[in-house]
């Protein structure tokens, strides 16, 4: 288990930190903070995320082209082995993309509570990837069932309109407007859901948390906190696609500070006061 701290300090009995730690502003000021300190932490832990989000989409084309001509396929077939091909990747990616995840949160973990600075740590959290990736999983399968549950009574709303577009203009009509409704108010609920998840990778590699612990303390974290959640994650993924857009490099150190962000606040909002005003980070850097 890959454990930063001394036993009995872990959050998963009683939150005791700050409850204002989850805020954008912060989460922003002590990721430029730990990027200033340490720009080459959080700026490998970030190039590795980058790398392993966009190297799949880079590969996908040319070895779906290949196989394509190889085997000479015609149009129908190279669509559907386009599409294998980038699901395939994309799914291999997954548990490296977990891997180098909980590498930057464990090495930035370490960082801010112990001084401690670790490049090791960015490739062998092989503890915290497999938790993080057992809550990837299962926060997935939670996303997906929300997901389905909320929208797809607007779906089969819109569907049931194209079926009677032409026998019943008026029906389709009503099921069109019903749909949108449907869909919009899925839409309004789904997203405060999502950002209940939000945090839940970092207990998870942080603190031994099992994907269903982790799961309720990322809920109880994001509890009065969703506007936060909610610009951290449209202000952190606006950049990543400016960088993405600029040859992918620029997006690395946006992904660095965005975990090295989330990282302190979590550590900030789980742990005793008495605790984290000790370490020197948020001494220098504000709690």
């Amino acid at each position: 288990m890959d454990e930063i701290w001394d036993a009995g300090t872990a959050p998963s009995s009683t939150i005791q930190g700050a409850d204002d730690s989850i805020r954008i502003d912060k989460v922003v000021r002590w990721g430029l903070a730990a990027l200033q300190e340490q720009p080459l932490l959080v700026v490998l832990g970030g190039l590795n995320v980058v790398m392993v989000l966009f190297v799949p989409g880079l590969l996908s084309t040319p070895i779906s082209a290949a196989i394509s001509v190889a085997a000479e396929l015609d149009e129908g077939l190279i669509q559907a082995v386009d599409i294998a091909v980038s699901l395939g990747l994309n799914l291999l990616a997954w548990p490296v993309q977990t891997l180098v995840l909980a590498g930057l949160i464990s090495g930035i973990g370490r960082y801010i509570a112990r001084d401690e600075v670790s490049i090791a740590s960015l490739y062998t959290s092989f503890g915290g990837a497999l938790r993080a990736l057992l809550y990837g999983v299962f926060s997935s399968v939670v996303t997906l069932f929300v997901y389905f549950l909320f929208l797809a009574p607007g779906l089969a709303a819109c569907f049931g309109a194209v079926m009677t577009m032409e026998s019943d203009e008026s029906t389709a009509i009503l099921l069109t407007l019903l749909g949108a409704v449907l869909v919009l108010a899925g839409i309004v609920a789904f997203v405060p859901i999502s950002l209940g998840l939000v945090l839940g990778i970092v207990p998870a590699v942080l603190d031994g948390a099992g994907p269903f612990e982790a799961l309720a303390l990322s809920w109880e974290a994001a509890r009065g906190n969703r506007l936060h959640l909610l610009g951290i994650v449209f202000l952190f993924g606006l950049c990543s696609f400016i960088g993405a857009c600029c040859c992918y490099l620029p997006a690395a150190p946006v992904y660095g500070v965005h975990y090295a962000g989330l990282t302190a606040a979590w550590l900030r909002y789980s742990r005793p006061d008495e605790v984290t005003t000790g370490w020197r980070f948020f001494r220098d850097h504000g709690t």
